[in-house]
């Protein structure tokens, strides 16, 4: 039987403390949006996800993602970042699963908000959504 490749970068689980996946740069990037993909959804996604940068010599805590639904892709609207390296922390530690893909973006303000409203959205329960109905995920003039 072939072995099973994969596609993702897996925590090694006889590690002490925390793991992360980080990225660097040879000059400063500016981003203000950060995509994570894990392998999949459910059992191999991250329930809490930690988001760090470098700022100058030590690492700064920019935010906590409760992903509690297990998503499969993170979309996370930041704000205006630039550094030389970025951080992303998985909190779970009882976990097996990898991440796929990790990208970084300098969106639009525009792009943005959009973001934070599809993400307020998706974070609803489906009786909530069930209860107020229609949602106008874009606003007027976006096409």
């Amino acid at each position: 039987m072939p072995k099973r490749k994969i596609n993702a970068w897996i925590p090694d689980p006889d590690a002490n403390g925390p793991a992360w996946l980080q990225l660097s740069w040879d000059q400063p990037q500016k981003f203000n949006v950060i995509h994570i993909t894990f392998q999949n959804r459910g059992e191999l996604a991250y329930a809490k996800v930690g988001i760090e940068v470098l700022n100058g010599t030590h690492w700064e805590n920019l935010v906590v993602i409760d992903n509690s639904k297990k998503f499969r892709r993170l979309v996370i609207p930041v704000d205006n970042i630039k550094t030389r390296s970025l951080r992303i922390v998985l909190k779970d530690d009882n976990n097996s699963g990898g991440i796929a893909e990790v990208r970084v973006y300098n969106e639009s303000q525009h792009t943005i908000e959009s973001i934070r409203r599809i993400n307020k959205t998706m974070s609803l329960s489906d009786e909530e959504v069930l209860l107020h109905g229609n949602f106008n995920l874009y606003p007027s003039g976006f096409f």
